[in-house]
């Protein structure tokens, strides 16, 4: 207990420290850095013995942004008394292009945990422009869900920072954190490229079969459906991977998919 004391307290130090320090970070990097530990070796593949235990926050801030994206798409499904009227199809496109965004972030999550250095803090803004730049489905998502007001917008935006914030702190992340943060980022890629193909394959059964048309696969309780089950499925990994049992042994949530990717931390 003593020793979890003074752990703890030592990383709200480190964080003081590194707020205060100059040239100063981004502070909203500052902010939202609340699960970064240093790695213990530059550019290391392998775990330590005895890794560090999460903290109960960790798994909070792992979760609450997934959760808010989930809590929209089930407000707004349910919400049949019109407490808050938006435009439903234009919710689920705006998920539609959060989903498109997967793979680029995957892409970049890939690279970032390979790093041997962090990278510059100046590189805040031009990162995160060119991001929006050469992701044209980040800007669509975007103002698809500020056309339905701010209780649309705001967890849309909180996801995506959050999804900057891990590409951000990686490089100076254990490397039990990194395995973490690329467990998330690449199952949510596996796991939406399987809703989407189970999509496709009830489309063409319902079709070919006349038990439902092709509008009802692209009407909002489909696309509903899509939502919810990806943004629970996200929830849950989030906090499947700060468990004791993925420390001891991590693993994927299709490990025959993933085939060890998320546990590669070769340096570039």
């Amino acid at each position: 207990m003593v020793r979890v004391v003074d752990f703890e307290l030592a990383k709200s130090m480190t964080r003081i420290h590194e707020a205060f320090r100059w040239p100063p970070s981004p502070p909203f990097l500052v902010w939202m850095d609340m699960r970064t530990q240093p790695s213990p070796s530059s550019g290391s593949s392998h775990l330590t013995d005895m890794p560090t235990p999460p903290a109960r926050s960790d798994v909070w801030f792992a979760m609450l942004p997934e959760l808010s994206m989930l809590g929209t798409v089930l407000f707004f499904a349910i919400d049949g008394i019109g407490l808050y009227r938006i435009d439903m199809p234009v919710l689920m496109l705006a998920v539609l292009a959060d989903g498109a965004t997967l793979m680029a972030f995957s892409s970049l999550i890939d690279v970032a945990s390979r790093l041997k250095k962090p990278m510059k803090w100046w590189l805040a803004l031009p990162l995160g422009a060119g991001i929006l730049a050469f992701n044209q489905e980040v800007i669509d998502m975007l103002g698809l869900a500020w056309s339905q007001g701010l209780a649309v917008f705001i967890p849309f935006t909180w996801n995506l920072l959050d999804r900057i914030r891990q590409l951000w702190t990686l490089p100076l992340a254990s490397p039990m954190e990194k395995i973490r943060r690329r467990t998330m980022t690449f199952d949510r890629l596996y796991v939406g490229l399987f809703i989407m193909v189970a999509l496709i394959v009830c489309l063409l059964a319902g079709v070919f079969t006349g038990f439902a048309a092709i509008e009802d696969f692209f009407g909002s309780r489909a696309l509903i459906a899509v939502g919810v089950s990806f943004y629970a499925i996200a929830a849950f990994n989030a906090w499947r991977v700060y468990q004791p049992a993925f420390s001891r042994q991590p693993r994927s949530l299709l490990p025959r998919v993933d085939n060890g990717q998320a546990s590669y931390l070769n340096p570039l």
